[in-house]
């Protein structure tokens, strides 16, 4: 598991997250080979099938 910061750019309130919100993740593949995200406290758990879905929904990614 990777921690990074992340500004979330996908539909507000998708996942539980709000448009244009800067938060520290967690990132990790799951057993299906997901990448799975999620906030630091585990509050909100989201699921991309691919990197590029990832990408179209997060932005300024820093590596912790």
């Amino acid at each position: 598991m990777r921690q990074i910061t992340a500004t979330f750019i996908g539909k507000d309130g998708s996942c539980g997250y709000r448009y244009w919100a800067s938060y520290k993740l967690l990132i990790d593949v799951s057993l299906n080979g997901n990448i799975r995200i999620s906030c630091i406290d585990h509050s909100q758990v989201c699921e991309y099938s691919n990197i590029i879905a990832f990408l179209n929904n997060w932005s300024n990614i820093i590596s912790e």
